[in-house]
């Protein structure tokens, strides 16, 4: 029988709406979520609501704050897809065990003749595209300018 302080400490990279969905729903046994991670302070305030102990969740706005200051076991990592492969290589390097994959799409679904399957339509609007690519030139010219990159991940 596992005590309190034995039980597996877990932190959240993201807490938008997968990671709530996952916070809510899913059964993580003898995991306890101790923190959570995400850029936004809004969404870190949203997360802080989900559960009873919600607010007890160490919060951070820098998951390599998290990584060094909380005792984490492992990471579940729901940002965008671009940013996943870099903290999980971080996450790994600190020696947690990393949770970071996409929905499995049932193989019936993917083989169904009359499905159209459409990853990530939230990002899909035209405003946003722009404000994404734009985002991508500013941070470029901004490393080239021998300055730190505006959106750090």
């Amino acid at each position: 029988v596992r005590g309190a302080n034995d039980r597996i400490q877990l932190g959240f990279i993201g807490v938008g709406r997968r990671a709530s969905y996952l916070i809510q729903h899913e059964d993580f046994g003898e995991g306890r979520i101790v923190s959570v991670a995400d850029c936004s302070k809004q969404s870190l305030a949203k997360a802080a609501t989900l559960l009873p102990d919600s607010p007890n969740w160490a919060p951070y706005t820098d998951y390599r704050h998290m990584f060094d200051r909380q005792k984490l076991d492992a990471v579940f990592i729901e940002t965008t897809t671009h940013a996943r492969a870099r903290i999980a290589m971080q996450a790994l390097e600190a020696g947690l065990d990393v949770y970071a994959d996409e929905p499995r799409v049932p193989a019936a679904l993917v083989a169904c003749e009359r499905a159209v399957l459409l990853p990530h339509v939230a990002s899909a609007t035209e405003e946003t595209r722009h404000a994404m690519a734009k985002l991508v030139v500013d941070n470029l010219a901004s490393h080239f300018a021998g300055r730190p990159p505006l959106t750090p991940v």
